[in-house]
């Protein structure tokens, strides 16, 4: 988690997938994301504890072809 980038992916498999977009404090501890709401299609902006997405297993994941 400490080495997320912006575009980078946080990935809960075959449930739910978000797009890193920064950081929102100096401790790394609130990633701010982009993801989707199923059913009603909407894409949004959310800020989550990292604490909080790491007991659920949210698994960062970064693309080769993109690896910076």
């Amino acid at each position: 988690y400490d080495q997320l980038l912006p575009g980078d992916i946080l990935n809960l498999i075959d449930r739910h997938t978000m797009l890193f977009v920064a950081f929102e404090n100096g401790d790394k501890s609130m990633l701010k994301v982009i993801e989707a709401t199923a059913g009603k299609g909407k894409v949004h902006y959310s800020s989550y504890r990292r604490e909080v997405l790491m007991e659920k297993g949210y698994q960062p994941l970064r693309s080769k072809r993109f690896s910076r």
